[in-house]
């Protein structure tokens, strides 16, 4: 769509991944005539039904995002992200005329924080982000792998229900990567009050072949309350139930590669991953080897993590 006064073009699109989590992409192309400048595009205002986690990060450009309920003007780039925690919004933004602009959000209403972690783990993350009553803002400084999930969360080559798999599968990431950067440590776990929940739950994570549980509807179906089974479950795994399924990829991964010859950019490609490089690093950090060395007869360089949580543990 054209900018007011011919200053250029912009496209927004939105995308509803379900479960209450939601996303946008904007693109914007200026003139190369308009004046540089810091140019006032958009402004939003209005009320939502229920408060929201919201992520603002613009990949590429310049701009600032002024919160008028905050009273502050928070600086847009690659450097940070914006954080907010809102129940609704009254904001204008700008942007530097000098190059092209691309900005991702990505919102999470707290129903749906809460579904995933348990109350008191949302509670925890919303705390760690310094983000208070409602509403309230924050900037934030975003470590490179947690930027290059917000930059890929609504990839241009896929369509269809497999770009809706892909990008459920990064807001997840995205939630992950939040949770283990900025949140504190939390109080030790209660005891489970049977010993073959944990079993049959790993089990049931291990045959579930992309699909996502919530935490909430796995609460209820083994009798546990969210942040108790969660909190059992990373104790024996050494990772958050939703962090598990989204590790698990890789490990099929692993065993994709060891024993076959289907290509790396395929394997790359029904993982979720728009760029094969991004699934030869993550493959790495997880198993200690490159998927090329490990189809050579290379042996990793240390653990494989799969075949310890195949055994139960790490």
């Amino acid at each position: 769509m054209p900018m007011p006064g011919r200053r250029g073009k912009a496209w927004v699109e939105y995308y509803h991944f379900g479960q209450g989590i939601d996303g946008f992409k904007s693109r914007l192309f200026f003139d190369p005539e308009e004046e540089p400048r810091m140019l006032r595009v958009g402004e939003l205002k209005g009320s939502l039904s229920e408060p929201m986690l919201w992520l603002t990060y613009l990949a590429e450009g310049r701009g600032a995002l002024v919160d008028r309920i905050a009273g502050t003007e928070f600086p847009l780039g690659r450097s940070g992200a914006c954080i907010r925690h809102l129940d609704h919004f009254d904001e204008l933004t700008k942007y530097d005329t000098r190059e092209p602009l691309y900005q991702v959000d990505l919102t999470i209403r707290d129903s749906a924080l809460t579904a995933l972690l348990g109350e008191g783990e949302r509670d925890k993350l919303l705390s760690a982000l310094d983000l208070g009553a409602v509403p309230s803002a924050v900037l934030r400084p975003l470590p490179v792998p947690i930027a290059e999930l917000m930059r890929t969360l609504l990839p241009d080559n896929l369509s269809g229900r497999v770009r809706l798999l892909y990008s459920q599968g990064k807001a997840l990431e995205i939630l992950s990567a939040l949770m283990s950067h900025f949140r504190g440590s939390g109080s030790s776990p209660q005891p489970a009050t049977d010993d073959k929940i944990l079993p049959r739950l790993h089990d049931e994570l291990l045959q579930c072949e992309g699909r996502v549980f919530l935490l909430s509807e796995l609460a209820e179906k083994y009798g546990l309350p969210a942040r108790q089974l969660n909190e059992e479950f990373k104790r024996s795994y050494g990772s958050t139930i939703y962090v598990f399924m989204i590790n698990r990829r890789l490990d099929l991964a692993y065993e994709a590669v060891r024993g076959g010859d289907q290509p790396l950019k395929l394997i790359a490609a029904e993982l979720g991953y728009s760029n094969v490089n991004n699934f030869l690093v993550a493959f790495k950090r997880r198993h200690g080897i490159s998927p090329g060395r490990l189809r050579k007869g290379h042996r990793p360089e240390g653990p494989v993590v799969s075949d310890a949580m195949h055994r139960g543990g790490q």
